[in-house]
Protein backbone atom coordinates (compact mmCIF):
# COMPACT_ATOMS: atom_id res chain seq x y z
CA UNK A 1 0.00 0.00 0.00
CA UNK A 2 2.83 2.36 0.90
CA UNK A 3 4.56 1.64 -2.42
CA UNK A 4 1.34 2.40 -4.26
CA UNK A 5 1.05 5.77 -2.51
CA UNK A 6 4.67 6.61 -3.32
CA UNK A 7 4.11 5.64 -6.95
CA UNK A 8 0.99 7.82 -7.14
CA UNK A 9 2.95 10.72 -5.66
CA UNK A 10 5.90 10.34 -8.04
CA UNK A 11 3.72 9.85 -11.12
CA UNK A 12 1.07 12.40 -10.16
CA UNK A 13 0.98 16.17 -10.01
CA UNK A 14 3.58 16.39 -7.25
CA UNK A 15 6.04 14.37 -9.30
CA UNK A 16 5.42 16.65 -12.26
CA UNK A 17 6.22 19.68 -10.10
CA UNK A 18 9.48 18.07 -9.00
CA UNK A 19 10.38 17.23 -12.63
CA UNK A 20 9.64 20.77 -13.85
CA UNK A 21 11.66 22.28 -11.02
CA UNK A 22 14.52 19.93 -11.87
CA UNK A 23 14.38 21.05 -15.52
CA UNK A 24 14.42 24.71 -14.49
CA UNK A 25 17.40 24.08 -12.23
CA UNK A 26 19.31 22.30 -15.03
CA UNK A 27 18.36 25.10 -17.43
CA UNK A 28 19.62 27.74 -14.99
CA UNK A 29 22.97 26.00 -14.65
CA UNK A 30 23.24 25.57 -18.43
CA UNK A 31 22.42 29.25 -19.04
CA UNK A 32 24.96 30.30 -16.45
CA UNK A 33 27.66 28.22 -18.13
CA UNK A 34 26.82 29.69 -21.58
CA UNK A 35 26.71 33.28 -20.37
CA UNK A 36 29.40 35.71 -21.42
CA UNK A 37 27.93 38.56 -19.38
CA UNK A 38 29.80 40.20 -16.54
CA UNK A 39 27.11 38.88 -14.17
CA UNK A 40 26.29 35.35 -15.39
CA UNK A 41 23.86 34.71 -12.54
CA UNK A 42 21.69 37.68 -13.48
CA UNK A 43 22.02 36.87 -17.19
CA UNK A 44 20.99 33.24 -16.68
CA UNK A 45 18.02 34.29 -14.55
CA UNK A 46 16.85 36.65 -17.32
CA UNK A 47 17.20 33.88 -19.93
CA UNK A 48 15.27 31.38 -17.81
CA UNK A 49 12.55 33.97 -17.12
CA UNK A 50 12.33 34.67 -20.86
CA UNK A 51 11.93 30.97 -21.62
CA UNK A 52 9.35 30.45 -18.87
CA UNK A 53 7.32 33.35 -20.24
CA UNK A 54 7.56 31.91 -23.75
CA UNK A 55 6.42 28.51 -22.48
CA UNK A 56 3.33 30.18 -21.00
CA UNK A 57 2.58 32.19 -24.16
CA UNK A 58 3.33 29.62 -26.88
CA UNK A 59 2.13 26.06 -27.45
CA UNK A 60 5.62 24.65 -26.84
CA UNK A 61 7.12 22.96 -23.82
CA UNK A 62 9.83 24.57 -21.75
CA UNK A 63 12.16 21.73 -22.77
CA UNK A 64 11.63 22.30 -26.52
CA UNK A 65 12.07 26.05 -26.14
CA UNK A 66 15.21 25.71 -24.04
CA UNK A 67 16.78 23.24 -26.50
CA UNK A 68 16.09 25.63 -29.37
CA UNK A 69 17.40 28.56 -27.34
CA UNK A 70 20.64 26.71 -26.59
CA UNK A 71 21.07 25.64 -30.23
CA UNK A 72 20.67 29.17 -31.50
CA UNK A 73 22.92 30.68 -28.86
CA UNK A 74 25.63 28.05 -29.43
CA UNK A 75 25.85 28.95 -33.13
CA UNK A 76 26.09 32.69 -32.57
CA UNK A 77 22.44 33.65 -33.06
CA UNK A 78 21.07 35.75 -30.21
CA UNK A 79 17.72 34.18 -29.27
CA UNK A 80 16.88 37.21 -27.12
CA UNK A 81 16.91 39.63 -30.10
CA UNK A 82 13.62 38.26 -31.37
CA UNK A 83 14.97 35.21 -33.20
CA UNK A 84 13.51 32.65 -30.81
CA UNK A 85 10.18 34.44 -30.73
CA UNK A 86 10.02 34.75 -34.53
CA UNK A 87 10.77 31.07 -35.10
CA UNK A 88 8.37 29.94 -32.36
CA UNK A 89 5.60 32.17 -33.73
CA UNK A 90 6.18 30.89 -37.26
CA UNK A 91 6.01 27.26 -36.17
CA UNK A 92 2.94 27.92 -34.03
CA UNK A 93 1.34 29.70 -37.00
CA UNK A 94 1.44 26.51 -39.05
CA UNK A 95 0.13 24.38 -36.19
CA UNK A 96 3.57 23.09 -35.33
CA UNK A 97 4.62 20.99 -32.40
CA UNK A 98 7.71 20.69 -30.22
CA UNK A 99 9.19 18.41 -32.88
CA UNK A 100 8.71 21.01 -35.62
CA UNK A 101 10.23 23.72 -33.44
CA UNK A 102 13.19 21.42 -32.87
CA UNK A 103 13.57 20.91 -36.65
CA UNK A 104 13.47 24.64 -37.31
CA UNK A 105 16.06 25.52 -34.67
CA UNK A 106 18.24 22.60 -35.80
CA UNK A 107 18.09 23.75 -39.44
CA UNK A 108 18.83 27.37 -38.51
CA UNK A 109 21.71 26.38 -36.23
CA UNK A 110 23.21 24.10 -38.88
CA UNK A 111 23.02 26.88 -41.48
CA UNK A 112 24.65 29.31 -39.07
CA UNK A 113 27.31 26.77 -38.15
CA UNK A 114 28.23 26.10 -41.78
CA UNK A 115 28.25 29.78 -42.66
CA UNK A 116 26.35 29.24 -45.91
CA UNK A 117 22.84 28.14 -46.78
CA UNK A 118 22.59 24.67 -48.28
CA UNK A 119 19.53 23.11 -49.87
CA UNK A 120 19.51 20.21 -47.43
CA UNK A 121 18.80 22.47 -44.46
CA UNK A 122 16.67 24.94 -46.39
CA UNK A 123 14.30 22.54 -48.12
CA UNK A 124 14.43 19.35 -46.12
CA UNK A 125 14.74 20.50 -42.53
CA UNK A 126 13.42 24.05 -42.51
CA UNK A 127 10.98 23.62 -45.39
CA UNK A 128 9.36 20.52 -43.93
CA UNK A 129 8.78 22.18 -40.58
CA UNK A 130 7.87 25.61 -42.00
CA UNK A 131 6.09 25.36 -45.32
CA UNK A 132 6.98 28.31 -47.57
CA UNK A 133 10.27 28.90 -45.70
CA UNK A 134 12.25 28.99 -48.95
CA UNK A 135 9.73 31.36 -50.50
CA UNK A 136 9.82 33.60 -47.42
CA UNK A 137 13.62 33.64 -47.41
CA UNK A 138 13.66 34.58 -51.10
CA UNK A 139 11.15 37.39 -50.50
CA UNK A 140 13.12 38.63 -47.49
CA UNK A 141 16.25 38.84 -49.64
CA UNK A 142 14.50 40.58 -52.53
CA UNK A 143 15.00 37.75 -55.03
CA UNK A 144 12.74 35.23 -56.70
CA UNK A 145 12.38 31.67 -55.47
CA UNK A 146 14.23 30.39 -58.55
CA UNK A 147 17.05 32.90 -58.06
CA UNK A 148 17.46 31.90 -54.41
CA UNK A 149 17.59 28.21 -55.33
CA UNK A 150 20.23 28.97 -57.97
CA UNK A 151 22.32 31.05 -55.55
CA UNK A 152 22.07 28.41 -52.82
CA UNK A 153 23.15 25.67 -55.23
CA UNK A 154 26.34 27.61 -55.98
CA UNK A 155 27.08 28.09 -52.27
CA UNK A 156 27.04 31.88 -52.44
CA UNK A 157 24.30 32.63 -49.89
CA UNK A 158 25.89 33.62 -46.59
CA UNK A 159 23.97 32.22 -43.62
CA UNK A 160 24.16 35.20 -41.25
CA UNK A 161 22.46 37.83 -43.43
CA UNK A 162 20.01 35.27 -44.88
CA UNK A 163 18.88 34.06 -41.45
CA UNK A 164 18.52 37.62 -40.20
CA UNK A 165 16.46 38.56 -43.26
CA UNK A 166 14.26 35.49 -42.73
CA UNK A 167 13.81 36.39 -39.06
CA UNK A 168 12.69 39.90 -39.97
CA UNK A 169 10.32 38.48 -42.61
CA UNK A 170 8.83 36.08 -40.06
CA UNK A 171 8.34 38.97 -37.62
CA UNK A 172 6.45 40.88 -40.31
Amino acid sequence: MAMSKISQFVNGWAGEIVRVNGEIEKLTVLMRSMSRASDPIKDSAENVRYLRDMARETPFSLIALSEGFVRLKATGIDPMNGSMQAFADAVAGVGGSDVKLERVTLAISQMAGKGVIQMEELRQQLGEALPRATELMARSMGVSYAQLVKEVSTGRVMAGPAIEALRLELER
